[in-house]
C-alpha cells in the first residue's frame, strides 16, 4: 500500500505555508507490485522547484530505486527491472501546471521470454 505523507508547516520569517504531499511507493519492491499506476509529489518548500530531470531524480531517491536497477535513464523517461519480475516498469516525469507539483505515470513492458 502505498504512503501518502502530508505535511504543513509555517516558514520563519515570511510566514507563508509550505505544503507536501508524497504520493509515492513505500519501496522499490512496492513499485513493482503495483505495476501500471500514477503517482505524485507536490512539494512547495522553499529550493524544491525543479524541472521534470531533476523531478524523476527527486522520485528515484524518494522510493529508493537501486542505480543497478536502471536499465536506460532518458532524462523524463527511466526504464527498470527486478530480478523478481517477469517484465520492465517505464516511469515518465510531468509536470502538473508549476516547478513544485509533479506527476510519474509507470507502465510496464513484458520482457521477452529466452527460446530454448
Amino acid at each position: 500500500m502505498e504512503e501518502l505523507i502530508k505535511k504543513f508547516k509555517r516558514s520563519k520569517g515570511d510566514n507563508l505555508m509550505a505544503y507536501t504531499d508524497y504520493s509515492v511507493p513505500d519501496s522499490f519492491d512496492e513499485l513493482f507490485t503495483e505495476g501500471e499506476n500514477s503517482y505524485h509529489i507536490k512539494d512547495y518548500s522553499k529550493g524544491m522547484d525543479m524541472d521534470n530531470i531533476e523531478a524523476m531524480g527527486l522520485f528515484i531517491e524518494s522510493v529508493g530505486i537501486p542505480s543497478e536497477a536502471i536499465v536506460a535513464d532518458f532524462g523524463t523517461q527511466v526504464k527498470l527491472e527486478h530480478a523478481d519480475f517477469d517484465f520492465y516498469i517505464y516511469i515518465d516525469s510531468a509536470g502538473m501546471g508549476d516547478f513544485f507539483s509533479h506527476r510519474y505515470d509507470v507502465s510496464i513492458e513484458m520482457k521477452e521470454q529466452l527460446s530454448t
